[in-house]
């Protein structure tokens, strides 16, 4: 078996192991933020996977506070990067009680835009009061 990347049709660059090792990132346990951002502005279909965060001991603890309590007062989200399982990760960092929750982002080459799979679909405007394909009624779809 071997590993390699799609790099135009057909076309596959191969990767050996010694190559995917030389570039490995050791973690080192911080978070560095680049920015903030209304937390509209960060499309959906790149939110990966949420993670509890809290200070490592007494020494961060004030740090870790001031930056929780910036990211509430303008109301935004902070973008950062972390290391983690020695792969760098874009992450959005949102305060949640006296805590943040990090949720890692996925990279625009992750997300596939839906048009292509979308595309073959007809276009049919619902009639009255039912949805195209659905056998209820909007008025009887209720959320769990």
């Amino acid at each position: 078996m071997v590993r390699g990347y799609e790099v135009a049709k057909r076309q596959y660059m191969i990767v050996e192991d010694e190559e995917i090792e030389a570039v490995q990132i050791e973690s080192t346990r911080t978070i560095e933020i680049d920015r903030f951002v209304p937390k509209s502005e960060i499309d959906e279909r790149y939110i990966d996977s949420p993670y509890y965060i809290a200070p490592d001991g007494a020494v961060g603890q004030e740090a870790f506070a001031v930056i929780r309590d910036t990211i509430a007062k303008l109301n935004m989200v902070a973008l950062g990067r972390v290391v983690l399982a020695r792969r760098e990760h874009v992450i959005a960092l949102e305060p949640k009680g006296r805590g943040l929750v990090g949720t890692t982002l996925r990279y625009p080459y992750e997300v596939r835009e839906e048009k292509p799979y979308f595309e073959d679909i007809p276009e049919q405007a619902a009639e009255g009061d039912a949805r195209p394909g659905c056998p209820y009624r909007a008025d009887e779809v209720r959320s769990f």
